[in-house]
């Protein structure tokens, strides 16, 4: 290895950056696309999944009664050989639920084929045709590839999260194996800080995020607040009886001095 890198010279790699979908680009994806082709890119893009491993989903690997919607991926299906889980947003679990329920358990999801190879290439066609029709024919002048791709959902995932929560997680959460060893392992707090980023993966819907401790801020103020005019109405309470009792001792003052005159 020594000898070959001393003898022969390799050209560098030309590094652009890579371009992931913008949400208005992705409606334009989903809303033209046929109703199992929207499923998956609804999902594709919620859950940074590589083509290859959403067209080996079998129904039996989404939970459609968490909160997030769960989808496990087998190790068997990853690049990595590593299984990991993750979800999807409420968005997009009608179009899911609406094809899962023409489905058996054990029946494949978005594969067409038990080849998992053969299922990448009639999604890959299927792509092409659709962007080629919406026209989105930008390409990279370094390797000549389609700047909207595929893989373009994936990153969109990995970028929206990276926004939110650093580039640690973003990776991690889709599969990338330089950050597995940083993956968040808990499932609950892995599930929670989904739904808090929900709002940066829908392309079509906004939630209301609520900060628990802002909130709890707030209504300590409220709190102080009710306590503090409770108390001022106490004092002008104490203030109009103590001025009733003044007044009503001069008024029997001044009648005992008519009385006497």
């Amino acid at each position: 290895e020594r000898k070959f890198r001393r003898m022969v010279r390799l050209p560098k790699e030309i590094e652009e950056d890579l371009e992931s979908f913008k949400k208005e680009e992705i409606r334009s994806f989903v809303d033209n696309a046929r109703p199992q082709r929207k499923a998956l890119y609804m999902t594709l893009k919620d859950s940074g999944m590589r083509i290859g491993e959403a067209v080996q989903l079998k129904k039996r690997d989404i939970d459609l009664t968490t909160n997030p919607v769960t989808i496990t991926i087998p190790a068997s299906y990853t690049k990595t050989k590593k299984g990991r889980m993750t979800f999807v947003t409420r968005e997009t679990k009608p179009y899911l639920k609406r094809l899962l329920d023409t489905k058996q358990d054990d029946d494949l999801v978005f594969g067409v084929s038990s080849d998992y190879k053969q299922s990448v290439m009639n999604e890959e066609v299927l792509f092409m045709r659709l962007r080629k029709n919406l026209g989105f024919t930008e390409r990279y002048e370094s390797n000549n590839r389609h700047k909207k791709n595929m893989h373009s959902l994936r990153a969109f995932c990995a970028t929206q999260l990276s926004e939110l929560y650093g580039e640690e997680f973003g990776h991690g959460f889709i599969g990338h194996k330089k950050y597995l060893s940083q993956y968040i392992r808990n499932k609950e707090k892995l599930a929670e800080k989904y739904l808090r980023a929900e709002n940066y993966l829908m392309i079509y819907q906004t939630v209301e995020v609520v900060d628990q401790s802002s909130e709890l801020s707030e209504l300590r103020n409220e709190v102080y607040r009710i306590k503090r005019d409770s108390e001022s109405f106490k004092r002008l309470t104490e203030e109009k009886i103590r001025l009733e009792i003044e007044i009503e001792n001069q008024r029997k003052e001044l009648l005992l001095i008519r009385q006497k005159s």
